[in-house]
């Protein structure tokens, strides 16, 4: 398979697994309550990556610089940890629909920042597409309320 088509193929497995993770919180969060949800799903997903980690590839861990090690801890911070928490405390206060129909603004919000950060170009169509995802995402939650 082609570099293009394994990186749809794995970018559709990621919404659908963002997707599993957003419908399942809401009865985790109900039943073990908010703080100890996220804390146990944290715990299950590092024991889980971890193994996985370890059977793939052990040795690759003797190689990790500081740097990289800087980069992974701040994205496990800032997205694994915050946004989980965060996106868990929005699903309990505004349920797993309207939760997942805002996160729908992640397109835009990425797209701004690449640019800022990263002098990422967009071309045309690609900020016309960010646009209209943000449109629908509009669009949905102005139907909702």
């Amino acid at each position: 398979m082609s570099a293009p088509v394994l990186g749809i193929l794995f970018s559709l497995l990621a919404a659908v697994g963002f997707a599993l993770n957003a419908v399942l919180a809401r009865p985790a969060i109900r039943y073990t309550g908010f703080y100890k949800g996220t804390l146990v799903s944290m715990l299950a997903s590092f024991v889980l990556v971890g193994g996985i980690t370890l059977a793939v590839d052990a040795p690759g861990l003797l190689h990790l610089t500081l740097v990289g090690a800087f980069w992974v801890a701040l994205l496990g911070l800032l997205h694994f940890s915050l946004g989980r928490t965060f996106n868990f405390k929005a699903i309990q206060h505004i349920g797993v629909s309207r939760t997942a129909i805002l996160n729908g603004t992640v397109p835009l919000a990425a797209t701004l920042l690449a640019l800022v950060l990263f002098q990422e170009e967009v071309s045309l169509l690609l900020g016309l597409g960010t646009l209209l995802v943000v449109g629908g995402v509009i669009v949905v939650l102005r139907e909702t309320e």
